[in-house]
């Protein structure tokens, strides 16, 4: 066992006392990290192979799953008592602004409660289901099937929902209480700004990106996956990505340094760390500390993290998913050594290389965000 795994505990376990071994979990599991102790009969969990899709926990029919994050009793809580006739649940991996849900639903803000998961595929359905009896409409709004940062997810939905339409039906609900419509993020490209320089084509994990005759950029959009590398590799910008543009991430920057009262900057993969990057599971950041959140570690724009540091930021911090377990295929792997390897050689001709620091964190270990964040945060303050 690796030391990582000694040194913390774990947010997701199963509860022997409960398991009757039935194998769902197994069976479903995308990343085969669940089997069968044939010689204890038990389930065991592999928590090097797990990536904290908690499929397993929505889908274990005894609740023998033990899952910290987003688990039933903090979904009610959080839905408890709020206004809103529509539950709008989506995934991480789709995004969506308030703008868009208001755009898809028709509904106004006051009408809806919007919701964010790493995956729409890990939510249990008693939670839909109790969300219905106290009088709401459900949408969900997973990726794309082939679109699921954890495989089978969005697919998994699918299922579910249908059926939990069946079920509804013979209890005289109408099954159209509960709706489901897929959403992804694509880039956006203009080519009257491309160059031809081929870094997209070089850089993208998916083969979407290829130069075309005259040599100019062209995406299939079918096969991207929103990344958002070939962002941080395009020299005129010519690139953008819905909700993590250039110009929109720049003026959070901006905004967050004119509050004064940041010393570190955090620039968050997504999928590394759950507990810092919803309210709803109310770990709140230390004080000086502010975080960005990012669709992969892939997008951290090395221009962003000199517009921090100009602005009078102390310290940034980038934090990825272990490479073996990055959502987006070659994302962990580009931000390190493309993004901060040549950018830490830069900064290193300065002496500003100890004010930028990379880790990897996964929400699998409870605490190793927040440790390494100390860690940095402490090593910013002894050059104050």
């Amino acid at each position: 066992m690796a030391e990582k795994e000694k040194e913390y505990e774990y947010g997701i376990g199963v509860n022997t006392d409960y398991c009757g071994t039935c194998m769902v979990c197994a069976t479903l599991c995308p990343f085969n990290a669940l089997r069968r102790e044939e010689e204890k009969k038990e389930m065991v969990l592999e928590i090097e192979k797990c990536q904290m899709c908690g499929i397993c926990y929505s889908s274990c029919p005894a609740a023998a799953i033990k899952y910290i994050y987003y688990d039933l009793d903090s979904l009610l809580k959080y839905i408890a008592g709020r206004e809103g006739g529509t539950l709008v649940i989506t995934c991480k991996g789709s995004t969506p602004t308030i703008a868009e849900i208001k755009e898809i639903t028709g509904l106004s803000e006051p009408e809806f409660i919007p919701l964010v998961l790493p995956c729409v595929g890990r939510v249990r359905m008693e939670f839909i289901l109790e969300a219905i009896t106290e009088g709401k409409k459900v949408m969900l709004l997973p990726c794309e099937e082939d679109y699921c940062r954890f495989k089978e997810g969005s697919r998994l939905l699918t299922r579910k929902v249908a059926m939990l339409k069946e079920l509804l039906e013979a209890f005289g609900y109408d099954p159209e209480i509960v709706t489901l419509e897929r959403k992804s993020i694509k880039v956006d490209f203009n080519r009257y700004k491309c160059i031809g320089c081929g870094n997209c084509e070089a850089f993208c994990p998916y083969d979407s990106a290829k130069l075309v005759s005259p040599r100019i950029a062209d995406f299939e959009l079918e096969k991207c996956m929103g990344c958002g590398i070939c962002m941080v590799v395009c020299p005129p910008h010519a690139v953008e990505l819905r909700n993590w543009g250039y110009e929109q991430i720049s003026s959070q920057v901006h905004e967050i340094v004119s509050g004064g009262k940041t010393k570190v900057l955090v620039f968050c993969c997504q999928w590394c760390e759950f507990a810092s990057l919803d309210e709803m599971l109310q770990h709140p950041l230390p004080e000086g500390v502010r975080l960005i959140s990012l669709p992969c570690a892939g997008r951290t724009d090395p221009l962003h993290i000199l517009q921090a540091l100009r602005e009078g930021i102390g310290g940034v911090m980038i934090t990825a998913c272990p490479e073996e377990e990055c959502k987006l295929e070659e994302g962990s792997k580009t931000a390190r050594y493309y993004v901060m390897e040549d950018l830490l050689e830069k900064l290193e001709q300065i002496g500003l290389e100890d004010r930028v620091y990379f880790c990897h964190t996964s929400p699998k270990y409870i605490g190793q965000f927040d440790k390494e964040l100390q860690s940095f945060m402490e090593r910013i303050g002894g050059m104050e």
